[in-house]
């Protein structure tokens, strides 16, 4: 009984098939057809009017002045969709430049430009983008070549000298923590973002980047509001580091002491002439100022930017100087006067010098901002001259006395 019930259930439905499709039809399509029609009045608004085009080439001599410039109508506001029209509009192909190109020799005067501005009323757009530039040939094909490929134009050529102008704009900032939070609403589009900074003349540059908007009118239209910052509780980490500084600058100005300390003891060893100029400010390099000749030589300049902003910022650093100043000034006045009589001797001093000052220039292309790089770093340097100024010679003394014993060697067998 069951299964004559089915059959006849079974029956009744393919009877009503076409019923069901139509039903389908009825569920499924329309809706599509609704969505499409939608995006198609939404690109219909969007769409681009009135587009003109110039393309111009001014040939005087061996040089020309081409100049590619656009405009066209747009129903928004939206900065990526009118960049997105501004490239596609703008670029050419061979076929457009040979056909839309207009040659005339004219004196004028050259010179090179790219702006693209934007006049927004009542959400209406108009977007002019003028492109002049000169090229060194008279030659057709090459000028129709130059066109194709300064006319493909990318998002951040266009971003770099874009120009917005809008009358119907809701600009607020607000600055609070030593940052900026923009908000910009006009007609269908509401821009938010974020500069790092609380200053004026960079927060005006960071709305002209993200926006487009002249500078000397976003003070005019801006609604600028800026927050009481309460000083914060500082934490221990931050009380130690503040303790840390003043250690710091302590110890720095002990070991300028210091180096006053050992100027004096240098002027008293130096016997006859004059006193080095180095000697009367910042606590220079006797030697190396005798080898190149005068404290402004970038040797010189170097080895005192490397003591002044790297070694002497810590404190392992500061009583290296202070113990080194102590050995170096007791033989470096007469190294110095030696090198002003002698200047082959001179010249000695400045090759064996050579190497020091190129493995101490690696100090400054490192960051030292503690006690444990300086030490490390140091005692890398130090090693590293070791190794050329002692390491090497050893080497080279005993490879020479194995291959002068060797040579005796074969004269005592032969």
């Amino acid at each position: 009984m069951q299964e004559k019930l089915f059959a006849r259930f079974y029956k009744q439905l393919l009877s009503h098939s076409d019923i069901f499709v139509v039903g389908l039809t009825l569920l499924f399509v329309f809706p599509l057809q609704f969505v499409l029609a939608q995006d198609i009045e939404n690109q219909n608004e969007n769409s681009v009017d009135d587009l003109t085009r110039i393309l111009s080439a001014n040939t005087v001599g061996e040089q020309t002045r081409i100049e590619i410039k656009t405009t066209f109508l747009m129903s928004t506001t939206n900065k990526d969709e009118m960049i997105e029209e501004i490239i596609n509009n703008f670029s050419l192909t061979r076929e457009d430049a040979e056909t839309i190109l207009q040659s005339e020799t004219v004196e004028t005067k050259f010179e090179e430009k790219f702006e693209t501005l934007i006049n927004s009323k009542q959400c209406i757009s108009q977007i002019t983008t003028d492109l002049v530039f000169i090229i060194d040939t008279n030659d057709k094909e090459k000028i129709l070549d130059e066109i194709v490929t300064r006319s493909q134009l990318t998002n951040k050529q266009i971003m770099k000298v874009l120009e917005f102008e809008i009358n119907e704009i809701d600009l607020n900032v607000r600055v609070q923590s030593g940052k900026a939070r923009v908000v910009a609403e006009y007609c269908d589009v509401k821009d938010r973002f974020v500069i790092n900074s609380a200053d004026e003349s960079e927060i005006i540059a960071g709305i002209k980047s993200n926006t487009g908007l002249r500078e000397y009118k976003i003070p005019l239209i801006w609604n600028f509001v800026t927050d009481v910052v309460v000083p914060e509780k500082k934490t221990v980490l931050e009380q130690q580091k503040e303790q840390a500084l003043e250690y710091g600058e302590e110890m720095f100005s002990n070991a300028a002491n210091q180096m006053k300390k050992a100027e004096s003891a240098q002027q008293l060893v130096t016997e006859g002439g004059e006193i080095p100029p180095a000697l009367t400010g910042g606590g220079g390099c006797l030697i190396a100022t005798a080898t190149y000749g005068t404290e402004l030589a970038p040797q010189v300049q170097m080895l005192r930017e490397i003591r002044d902003d790297s070694v002497l910022g810590t404190q392992s650093g500061a009583a290296f100087i202070s113990a080194f100043n102590s050995f170096y000034y007791s033989f470096s006045p007469a190294v110095a006067d030696l090198e002003r009589q002698n200047p082959m001797f001179r010249e000695i001093v400045k090759i064996a010098i050579t190497p020091m000052i190129s493995t101490l220039a690696i100090l400054n292309y490192v960051d030292i901002d503690s006690e444990y790089e300086m030490l490390g770093y140091g005692i890398g340097v130090i090693m590293l001259n070791a190794c050329m100024y002692l390491g090497i010679p050893i080497i080279s003394i005993v490879k020479y006395a194995k291959s002068m014993e060797k040579k005796y060697d074969m004269r005592g067998f032969y």
